[in-house]
């Protein structure tokens, strides 16, 4: 398995809130999206599969592969909640109630 494309690690070493304007630079610079050679291209320059069709412009190309193909570009980092310990009062009348 190789790595991720030069395209795919530049998206990366942005924060999460600059990629959609990376993305779009990227997308007027690199595709037409009315070309009919588009799939292969993306494939070339983000190493996913990608089958656009009816993709006109380059908004409509952005949402097609921010929702898909380059979908966990583009997540949020889901934070964990913090473990919850319990309290000295918890701890006392858990043991109160059981005598």
């Amino acid at each position: 398995m190789t790595g991720p494309t030069p395209a795919v690690r530049r998206l990366l070493a942005l924060p999460v809130s600059e990629r959609h304007s990376a993305l779009e630079a990227l997308l007027v610079t690199e595709v037409d999206p009315a070309a009919p050679d588009i799939g292969p291209r993306l494939v070339e320059l983000f190493g996913r599969p990608a089958e656009p069709s009816g993709m006109d412009t380059t908004a409509d190309l952005m949402a097609y592969l921010a929702a898909g193909p380059l979908r966990d570009l583009f997540a949020e980092p889901v934070v964990p909640a913090p473990v919850r310990r319990p309290a000295l009062w918890d701890v006392v009348m858990r043991s109160v109630v059981q005598l």
